[in-house]
């Protein structure tokens, strides 16, 4: 399935002349993981505030060590 999604894309990029265009179904998947990447810093903060360790942490939140806040 993703590899025809892919195809019509590459197709319409094509007709378009490379022209961009952000589809609503993109705009909602990038709220969603920014959603979910806030919610996975929040559950952060609050085990390092409850004294756990960062490994103890990142491993409960999900969080990416890459995007671990810097307050």
């Amino acid at each position: 399935m993703k590899s025809v999604t892919n195809a019509i894309k590459k197709e319409v990029d094509d007709i378009m002349g490379g022209k961009v265009l952000e589809l609503p179904s993109d705009k909602l998947k990038e709220q969603r993981a920014e959603g979910k990447l806030e919610e996975q810093i929040e559950v952060y903060k609050k085990c390092i505030a409850r004294g756990m360790s960062k490994e103890e942490a990142l491993d409960i939140s999900g969080l990416p060590e890459d995007k671990i806040p810097n307050d």
